[in-house]
């Protein structure tokens, strides 16, 4: 079976190192794997973790769709950085995959990701999932309350989970 694994892959990063396990047993499992670099570098970053198969990076779109062409299985690992997995958020929204969820609160990631283009989105997620409106959630955000102010009600594990 050919795997595609959507992630980071620098070495400073946690969800990365367990993707490279991951891949390793794979591999050891007779598997092909493939890994798609999520950081929002536009590079694979020179720091990047010994992998056991090739690399590319999300935003070499041609190179991608024919990655994902011959593939079986995609997964994307998703944590609460959004430097780290901005790749993810792009190409969920293109294929889909399996989503591994590495952190149970993803505000972080949420707002970081409304603030980047995706506003209106961003506030249509927040006022038909929660309730609310999008500047209610920044207002917790910029006082330095958006876990305390929304846990455990809101920890926006739907809105990566509804891309999958």
């Amino acid at each position: 079976m050919r795997v595609t694994i959507f992630t980071p892959v620098s070495r400073s990063s946690a969800i990365g190192r367990v993707s490279m396990l991951v891949g390793r047993a794979l591999r050891e499992l007779g598997h092909e794997v493939v890994f798609i670099c999520t950081e929002d570098l536009g590079t694979v970053p020179e720091d990047m973790l010994p992998t056991p198969g090739p690399v590319s990076h999300w935003t070499q779109d041609a190179d991608v769709r024919l990655i994902l062409e011959t593939t079986d299985v995609i997964v994307h690992q998703v944590g609460d950085n959004y430097r780290f997995h901005v790749g993810s958020l792009e190409w969920l929204d293109k294929v889909g995959g399996i989503v591994c969820l590495h952190d149970f609160f993803i505000g972080g990631l949420f707002v970081q990701w409304s603030e980047q283009g995706h506003q209106a989105e961003a506030d249509r997620i927040m006022q038909e999932w929660y309730g609310k409106p999008l500047e209610w959630y920044y207002d917790l955000a910029r006082n330095g309350k958006h876990i305390s102010g929304t846990w455990p009600e809101i920890t926006f594990g739907e809105w990566v989970a509804s891309k999958a």
